[in-house]
């Protein structure tokens, strides 16, 4: 305990009345500044003799923390060390270095008051960190429904401490990151039936978006995640369909697959028998050894639709 004492004539060759000298004429030096500076020495040196007196706040605060109601600082147990939340230039605004507890309130925790997290009957010591501790009911009354679909309670793991509406899950630790058109879409898009096992197979969000009359499961084999349209199978390398007689089919897929569950499946002769009736095809092709009136048959010889073709591969 430090002790402040008083030189009697520095306070003679300031006043000769003691009952009217402040604490700004002599006790800057020792830390009583701000409120205190307009307070008398009668106010803390009883009586004339001005007898050193004890400097911690407490000493002369403590029946004043106690009757405090705003908040109850009695009925709350807070600390009787009134430095740990004031300063001496006023009673507010208080502070508390929150740092000092691993736990520093950032973002809308520094708005709180003590009350919000710290309620009455409840001590400032011991408390849960973790954010459901707190956030119980914003939890069980969120939208979308967290305990239907059977959210964690790790909030921080799709939360930051800035407002509930900026989610930061990383996706990209999944087995599924978000791309494309993927990018913004409300989590309860895909995961309207919980977080567990949810399918990363497009047709099992996309079954609805799938044509009638579609072809198989896979989207990805003619779709990318930016878009549905436009398509992006290469048919160059196997058909080519951006030059030649077959230009006009590019976009007309079921033209030649018939078959809308395999893509493999294909057909040549749908289309050329009205062209060419297979007798006079067969006739075309008396020459040709094993000669078949097959779509595979037809491929395996002009395999890039020309007539010439096989005449090209005979050369080589």
């Amino acid at each position: 305990m430090m002790l402040v004492g008083v030189a009697l004539t520095a306070c003679q060759d300031t006043s000769p009345t003691p009952s009217t000298w402040t604490v700004g004429e002599l006790h800057d030096s020792v830390g009583l500044t701000g409120g205190h500076q307009h307070l008398e020495c009668a106010d803390c040196h009883e009586g004339s003799t001005l007898k050193p007196v004890s400097s911690p706040c407490e000493d002369c605060h403590l029946e004043l923390r106690d009757t405090v109601t705003d908040p109850n600082h009695l009925e709350r147990a807070f600390s009787t060390r009134c430095v740990e939340c004031h300063t001496s230039e006023a009673w507010r605004p208080a502070f508390f270095d929150h740092d000092s507890l691993g736990f520093a309130l950032r973002g809308a925790h520094a708005r709180l008051i003590c009350a919000d997290c710290h309620p009455v009957g409840q001590t400032y010591s011991g408390l849960p960190t973790d954010c459901y501790s707190c956030h119980t009911p914003d939890y069980e009354g969120a939208r979308p429904d967290h305990l239907s679909l059977e959210f964690g309670q790790q909030c921080q793991d799709c939360h930051t401490v800035f407002d509930w509406r900026s989610d930061v899950f990383d996706h990209e630790q999944t087995q599924f990151a978000l791309r494309g058109a993927h990018v913004g879409l409300a989590c309860v898009t895909c995961h309207a039936e919980g977080y567990s096992e949810t399918s990363t197979d497009c047709i099992g969000c996309h079954a609805t978006d799938e044509p009638r009359d579609h072809f198989g499961p896979d989207c990805s084999v003619c779709h990318t995640d930016s878009a549905w349209t436009p398509s992006t199978f290469d048919h160059e390398p196997s058909f080519p369909l951006q030059r030649g007689n077959h230009r006009d089919y590019r976009d007309d897929c079921v033209a030649c697959h018939s078959d809308f569950s395999d893509y493999e499946v294909f057909t040549c002769t749908d289309c050329h028998d009205g062209e060419h009736e297979r007798r006079e095809t067969d006739d075309d092709h008396d020459d040709v050894p094993d000669y078949r009136y097959e779509s595979e048959a037809c491929y395996d010889c002009h395999p890039r639709g020309e007539e010439d073709d096989a005449e090209e591969g005979d050369d080589d």
